[in-house]
């Protein structure tokens, strides 16, 4: 008897951070208004995005006709839990009127509909309340944002006239970069491990170049928003906030967005405002040093117009001195709260491609020319090493035992480590080395192996020629196949679990036979 198929609902954006399970023994079709790519073996169906009953109709009947050419007999909607509610509420609906077995997947576990009532409820209350209360939850908004700043007001400063709750009608913009699509690349899949989907590795075939722009502005405000412990920049002009494709990534503008507490002010003449995406180490990497290379080829002098930074971490400080900046009188650093005060500022784009609304993740597409220039502009820096000789490790596992969060379980970090070790693994901790260290070493390395984390960015320095990932099945991201592809490398991975819940992912976990599965791609790319 043939097989039934399975048909998979994708409902990750724009969360696409997970791994999906899926049984290789049946035949699946990826269903997504997404120009995406299937599992290697699979089988894909583009939808039209639903605005309305025609247009859910319409896919409805596609959906039918492949359901009856493949022996349809299961659907599964990933319900990604940062995913919008009304994709996940539409896809249980068009799953349904194909069939009774249907489960919702949340990243952890599977469900019926039914049990996951609480969500469709939260998802059909919300759409409904889209249409039908119109501007009402701004206006609500509006109201407990007055009442916050009432509480909180303490000073009529010309920051805290800043305080409030922002919409389009509040907002200025800029001509933002050209982007220009080039030819496809190849998969990321890589050697596929059989048995997950990754949502993530399947949307990234397309490639861009962008062409950034330095916009000089008169008398702006820089301000790092306060969002649950995260920092968030804003730039404000004449009251206005600036609108632009990678800032107010919380909420686009789409309703409001809410500016409530200013901590400390300064002011300054001039300055380079290199606030958004230089926090993180991948960040500050691939987004933040191509713009100070810029700024260093167009002759800036960065005592006249210092680097506008958040708070600085050792490897900014170490790689603004190879550049030749001076922390200490070359940057201003704004803080979470902080509010800075430019007269004359320079704001530079970043070269990924912000700008494009299909992609998930813009900040994860880096372009082949970029990694190569940034690697070439730092390593031509560097003195020479020692560590470059025969003598240097050709393999080498970047351990995140040391790392706050997203690591192994200490019992599967030894086990880990001893099969590695055991096929000639050397094991790193970045954490104990300077800056310019963890680039000379890697820059010997033939085959790296590690859990993802930002620690693998530095792939990057490496002449290697193959890199192993272990994927974490809630954060399950594309950025270092995409360098890895990207640098010419061939790309290998596994997903793990997670042994109960965490919010640090502290508690990751890898079966011994997905390692020693892994470790025979090293013979054949050597």
């Amino acid at each position: 008897m043939q097989q039934r198929s399975v048909f998979l609902f994708d409902s990750t954006y724009p969360s696409a951070e997970l791994a999906v399970p899926i049984d290789e023994t049946a035949f699946h079709v990826v269903v997504s208004d997404r120009e995406i790519e299937p599992p290697p073996g699979h089988d894909i169906l583009k939808l039209e995005e639903i605005k309305g009953p025609r247009s859910f109709g319409r896919n409805l009947r596609l959906l039918r006709a492949a359901w009856c050419k493949t022996y349809g007999g299961k659907c599964i909607v990933i319900a990604a839990p940062l995913a919008r509610k009304e994709q996940i509420l539409s896809n249980t609906l068009l799953a349904l009127s194909l069939s009774r077995n249907v489960a919702l997947f949340d990243g952890i576990s599977f469900q019926s509909p039914l049990r996951s009532w609480r969500l469709l409820l939260r998802a059909a209350v919300r759409a409904l309340g889209k249409t039908a209360l119109g501007g009402l939850k701004v206006k609500m908004d509006r109201v407990r944002c007055w009442l916050i700043l009432t509480i909180r007001s303490h000073a009529a400063s010309p920051e805290f006239r800043l305080l409030g709750l922002y919409d389009k009608s509040d907002s200025f913009s800029v001509s933002p970069d050209r982007i220009v699509r080039e030819a496809d690349g190849p998969s990321i899949y890589g050697c596929y491990t059989r048995g997950w989907y990754l949502p993530m590795l399947s949307g990234c075939r397309r490639r861009y170049t962008v062409q950034t722009k330095r916009h000089r502005l008169d008398d702006v405000s820089l301000y790092l928003n306060d969002i649950h412990g995260n920092g968030e920049r804003i730039f404000f002009k004449d009251g206005q906030i600036l609108d632009y494709p990678y800032l107010l990534s919380r909420e686009r503008l789409k309703l409001a967005y809410s500016v409530t507490t200013i901590r400390e002010t300064k002011s300054i003449e001039r300055g380079i405002d290199l606030l958004y995406y230089t926090s993180g180490y991948y960040h500050w990497l691939l987004e933040g040093v191509p713009r100070i290379l810029d700024l260093i080829d167009d002759g800036i002098d960065f005592t006249e117009y210092p680097l506008i930074l958040p708070t600085l971490e050792p490897f900014h400080t170490q790689i603004l001195e190879i550049l030749g900046i001076c922390p200490d009188r070359q940057v201003v650093t704004v803080g979470k709260g902080d509010c800075c005060r430019v007269r004359d500022c320079i704001f530079p784009t970043a070269y990924f491609p912000f700008g494009a609304p299909e992609l998930d993740d813009p900040s994860g597409q880096p372009d082949g020319r970029l990694l190569k220039r940034i690697r070439d502009r730092l390593l031509e820096r560097l003195p020479r090493s020692q560590l470059k000789d025969t003598r240097a490790p050709r393999r080498i596992y970047i351990s995140r035992a040391k790392a706050m969060k997203r690591k192994f379980t200490a019992q599967t970090e030894a086990v880990v480590r001893s099969i590695l070790e055991s096929n000639g693994f050397h094991t790193v901790f970045l954490e104990d080395l300077l800056w310019s260290e963890q680039a000379e070493l890697v820059s010997g390395a033939k085959v790296v192996f590690g859990l993802h984390g930002a620690g693998l960015a530095n792939i990057l320095f490496a002449n290697a020629q193959l890199l192993l990932e272990i994927q974490n099945p809630l954060e399950a991201r594309s950025y270092f196949a995409l360098m890895a592809r990207e640098l010419n490398m061939r790309y290998a991975y596994a997903v793990g679990t997670l042994d109960g819940h965490s919010n640090n992912f502290d508690n990751i976990t890898v079966r011994p036979e997905s390692i020693t599965e892994m470790l025979r791609q090293v013979d054949l790319a050597l």
